[in-house]
């Protein structure tokens, strides 16, 4: 485990990429714009709608659903709230929990790797 780093601990990214993986094994699907597309009922301002859900342009929005740009992790919780995933913000919760127990876990570990390095 030499020169490894695995500290998560403040690396908001790395935690946003962790909540974004672990709600994808966590709903067992893959929120992508085959997800949104499956979701969307065609009413007219409907893309529009989720937009200002999101906070971005419907702009973001097209190039999303047309493959252009990928879903970001900070904008899962925000897209099953506004498809009425039922209790979404709970579970997302309960993911950022787990990331908790994840970072302890880490932590150990890298005492552990330090110890076993002699440092």
């Amino acid at each position: 485990m030499q020169g490894c780093d695995l500290a998560l601990t403040g690396n908001i990214t790395a935690r946003l990429e962790l909540i974004f993986h672990l709600g994808n094994l966590f709903f067992m699907e893959k929120i992508d714009r085959h997800w949104i597309k499956s979701r969307m009922t065609g009413k007219w301002g409907e893309a529009s709608s989720l937009a200002r859900h999101l906070g971005c342009t419907s702009a973001t929005i097209s190039k999303m659903l047309s493959g252009n740009r990928r879903v970001q992790a900070h904008e899962v919780p925000l897209i099953l709230s506004f498809f009425g995933v039922a209790d979404a913000v709970g579970q997302i919760a309960a993911l950022e929990a787990r990331i908790v127990d994840l970072e302890s876990l880490v932590a150990g570990l890298e005492e552990r790797a330090q110890a076993l390095n002699g440092n």
